[in-house]
């Protein structure tokens, strides 16, 4: 007989649940607002979803058999729990389809990997020094020209294979690499001091791809990391700094031929 037992969710859980999706209801083709405003007050559009049902009957079984699960014990713990609109959670219900579940899998599984990423992340701190390189980048009012680079690092597509990802990349490195460089001079850090702030770097990409190996998704969540770290808003000045460790070895490793 199946265990009609349910754990339902806090109000604590229930709003980690609808921040996790954005607000807005994950099944493909569907993106309704979870909340909605109406009179002056905010309408719940929304219910918690098991993605592994609850009390599986016969038929829902047998289509999932075999089907990687989001929990390890309870169907009713939060990594087996998604927000879906009213409309949606009912046709997901009735009844599940593999496709469908396997697409509420790999989006739950996305959510926890960027909390368990975000989380290890942090835990690393920045240096001082590191806000007010990004400050002088938003502050620039002059870049050095292609022609006035006179350095010779490892190239860009030596260490990337997006060609997206490369010309991003290239495109703020040209400009800003020497710039960069001599604000760290001008603080007068002793070797162990920069060695300090290139390993922050170093480790925090260590602990990304440990868990990711899409190079544009390292890239995000570097810049998400900085940005939030530095508490500077200016998203293309964190993304300009990313760039300039990606071509000081600290971000990406050379790759193997």
């Amino acid at each position: 007989m199946a265990n009609t037992d349910r754990n339902n969710p806090t109000n604590n859980e229930n709003i980690d649940l609808v921040s996790e999706v954005g607000g807005r209801c994950p099944m493909p083709g569907c993106n309704a607002e979870l909340m909605q405003e109406k009179n002056n007050r905010t309408i719940k559009n929304y219910e918690i979803a098991h993605i592994y049902p609850h009390s599986p009957t016969t038929i829902e079984q047998n289509i999932l058999n075999g089907v990687p699960l989001l929990y390890k014990n309870s169907p009713d713990e939060k990594e087996n729990l998604i927000a879906l609109c009213v409309s949606c959670h009912s046709r997901f219900d009735n009844t599940r389809t593999k496709d469908e579940y396997m697409e509420l899998y790999n989006k739950k599984l996305q959510v926890l990997k960027n909390n368990e990423i975000t989380n290890i992340l942090n835990n690393h701190k920045l240096q001082d020094e590191i806000e007010s390189v990004i400050k002088a980048i938003v502050n620039i009012t002059s870049i050095a020209t292609e022609n006035d680079l006179n350095y010779d690092p490892v190239t860009i597509d030596k260490k990337l294979k997006s060609v997206l990802l490369i010309n991003k990349v290239r495109g703020m490195v040209q400009p800003y690499y020497l710039f960069i460089d001599e604000q760290f001079k001008s603080f007068g850090l002793n070797d162990n001091q920069y060695r300090s702030i290139l390993m922050t770097f170093k480790h925090a990409y260590v602990d990304i791809s440990a868990r990711e190996s899409d190079e544009q998704k390292i890239f995000l969540y570097l810049v998400n990391w900085l940005q939030t770290e530095s508490k500077i808003s200016d998203r293309i000045a964190n993304e300009v700094l990313i760039s300039y460790f990606i071509q000081h070895c600290e971000v990406f490793d050379v790759i193997s031929k």
